[in-house]
């Protein structure tokens, strides 16, 4: 059964179809219904992404800044996440936001850090609000 989802995915995917590329991307990044096999989610996810898939963008975000499947690059990772982020994925938001923070990838930027991520916690994500909480609560970058 498990493989048969795979199977229906791939060939779903091998016909151009950007979500499925995205959902078969997923299933290999987290293993699930198959093993984990970080090659093969770079390679259906690269598909959907350049299809504008911005759920793609963002994983592919994660396999270039972890380096899984693919040669790490920061850059890369920022690129993805940027596209995202631009199409107001709210994960691809606050990783935008924390690889400003950091320094990541780009010049640090905390007033862009901010941003991005204060965009991502005013539409509900609980994670950005709490890095707002703790990186950024006594003192909000203001927009002078």
């Amino acid at each position: 059964m498990r493989m048969a989802m795979v199977f229906q995915r791939t060939t779903i995917a091998e016909q151009g179809y950007s979500k499925a590329q995205h959902v078969l991307g997923l299933l290999y990044y987290e293993g699930k219904h198959t093993q984990v096999d970080y090659l093969k989610a770079f390679y259906w996810l690269s598909q959907s992404a350049e299809a504008g898939n911005a759920e793609a963008q963002c994983l592919l975000g994660n396999l270039y800044l972890k380096g899984l499947g693919v040669e790490k690059d920061n850059e890369k990772a920022f690129a993805m996440y940027s596209t995202a982020a631009e199409q107001n994925l709210l994960h691809g938001q606050f990783n935008l936001g924390v690889l400003y923070y950091n320094g990541c990838g780009t010049t640090q930027n905390l007033k862009l850090a901010q941003y991005w991520i204060m965009k991502a916690a005013e539409q509900g994500l609980s994670e950005a609000r709490n890095f707002l909480k703790s990186h950024f609560s006594r003192n909000l970058i203001s927009e002078t």
